[in-house]
């Protein structure tokens, strides 16, 4: 059994209970279009190497992780000063138009471009000068596809 869909080599099965029968099966898995491409990264239908961008997939993970995604990476919050800081350097990591703080020492809300430019910047991750905010997305992804990162989806609805 591999976590990449398509490497299963052979059918395996495991009998959960009386009425349940998981079933491993080797075949291709076709991406559905009624699932949004966030959904489909996540999930592993989109291989990680083939994601141009990994911030709206963030921005997925953001909405649905148990506990807010800067508190499981451990990242410091973050002030309207370096936000402004960043603009400058030429990384737009917050719509300012959308955020109510005025004064440069108040906490700003997270965005999934905040997020990965903190997260390089608390770990290093430059590049000309200014947080990798890729090399960061794609590691917050990895940790999400490892199951590191925990979040849930509702069930379903019956029909």
């Amino acid at each position: 059994v591999k976590a990449t869909p398509g490497h299963t080599k052979i059918l395996q099965t495991l009998q959960l209970n009386e009425n349940t029968c998981l079933c491993d099966s080797p075949g291709v898995v076709f991406p559905r279009l009624e699932v949004p491409r966030e959904a489909q990264i996540v999930g592993m239908l989109v291989p990680l190497a083939q994601v141009r961008e990994p911030f709206s997939a963030i921005r997925w993970v953001m909405e649905r992780s148990e506990k807010p995604l800067s508190e499981l990476l451990g990242l410091k919050p973050v002030k309207l000063r370096r936000v402004r800081e960043l603009l400058e350097a030429g990384l737009e990591t917050l719509q300012l138009n959308l955020v109510e703080a005025e004064d440069d020492d108040e906490v700003v809300p997270w965005s999934p471009m905040l997020l990965c430019a903190q997260l390089a910047t608390q770990r290093g991750f430059v590049q000309n000068g200014r947080p990798d905010c890729m090399k960061a997305g794609t590691e917050i992804l990895e940790r999400v596809l490892s199951g590191r990162i925990a979040y849930s989806v509702p069930a379903p609805a019956a029909t």
